[in-house]
């Protein structure tokens, strides 16, 4: 128990190091987000803060986790280095949309071929139980691909993507303590730890941001807990707290805010006939800033719903699964959409 204690303090500690050397090296280097019509922040803010997450996450992890860490676990850590090594290069000379996409593709082949993460159930929904090899292991790939891109989206406001990643891996941390699944409890652990020291520096307002190398790299993380997690709830273990077939309700619970967001603007651009990965403002903390909230104040009112979600799930836990997750993306699908209704109207009525 005090090695798990231990690994978030190691992360911690050189996570709030290393940052004020790291906003030096990016000044030196002109590693800057630059201000523009579509962004809040009206200085320029030095980036590569994910270069602090990604190195206390991982020697944190290594270090007190070795006694666990297997040959394939390797895979993970090799998939690591792929996205912090394309997103280091991404923040300092930009990449287009499909060279990341194509990167991605590779490090998470890695893990879904070697290291066993997949999706080889459907848990019972459109009446589908287990997939197919080839089918369990293309799900896995997009929904990887999937948590990677929609934590790169979701990080447009000092402090929310490190806040939301804060509390997924605070929970995930917690799970696979009680299912006893140690080596994923230090990499949730150990995520939570640099998180919780960037988080200081980046709250508004934000002295740094985490860049492509963060969003991506705690994406990553957060994705291989997910699919260890639905991987775990197929055995039978004594502990267990959520049964089978409700499993996907606690994953997308976990990451509710990300997800959902995504998806709602991936449907709307392509709606309008754009590339979904084409920036714009209709993301949910635009429009909270919008309608008027501090970049603080729709922050924390985003940790508030993802812990809703997270208490919410727990408690209905014993329910139809099918039901309540319909139940979770409907909501949660208005919940984010409800700020642009809200701002439609108000337009209306003053054009009136």
């Amino acid at each position: 128990m005090h090695h798990l204690f231990f690994c978030f303090i190691t992360a911690f500690v050189i996570s709030l190091a290393s940052i004020p050397s790291i906003i030096r090296i990016a000044k030196k280097v002109d590693a800057f987000d630059e201000p523009d019509e579509r962004k809040f922040h009206k200085k320029r803010v030095p980036l590569l803060g994910g270069i602090a997450i990604f190195a206390s996450t991982l020697f944190s992890f290594v270090f007190w986790a070795a006694a666990y860490i297997e040959p394939a676990h390797s895979f993970i850590i090799a998939s690591l280095l792929i996205l912090f090594f394309m997103g280091l290069r991404d923040d300092i000379l930009p990449l287009s949309p499909y060279a990341k996409i194509f990167v991605q593709l590779v490090a998470v082949f890695l893990v879904t071929a070697f290291c066993g993460l997949k999706v080889d159930s459907l848990y019972g929904f459109f009446g589908v139980h287990e997939l197919s090899e080839i089918y369990a292991g293309t799900l896995g790939i997009l929904i990887i691909l999937y948590i990677i891109n929609s934590f790169n989206l979701i990080d447009g406001l000092d402090g929310l993507a490190a806040g939301l990643g804060l509390i997924a891996s605070a929970f995930y941390a917690l799970l696979f303590y009680h299912y006893r699944d140690f080596m994923m409890a230090y990499l949730a652990l150990a995520l939570c730890g640099s998180l919780a020291a960037f988080l200081i520096f980046n709250f508004q307002p934000a002295r740094i941001f985490m860049g492509d190398t963060g969003s991506m790299i705690v994406g990553f993380i957060l994705a291989v807990l997910s699919l260890r997690f639905l991987e775990l709830s197929h055995a039978d273990l004594p502990a267990m707290i959520f049964t089978y077939s409700y499993s996907p309700v606690v994953l997308f619970s976990a990451l509710v805010i990300p997800l959902t967001d995504t998806f709602r603007i991936f449907i709307i651009r392509i709606f309008r006939k754009k590339s979904p990965f084409k920036p714009d403002r209709r993301h949910i903390h635009h429009k909270l800033l919008e309608l008027g909230l501090s970049h603080a104040g729709s922050a924390i009112l985003l940790y508030v719903v993802s812990m809703i979600y997270l208490f919410a799930a727990y408690f209905l836990r014993h329910q139809n699964p099918a039901m309540i997750l319909f139940i979770f993306i409907f909501s949660a699908l208005l919940l984010t959409q409800l700020p642009h209704l809200i701002l439609k109207r108000r337009r209306q009525r003053q054009i009136a």
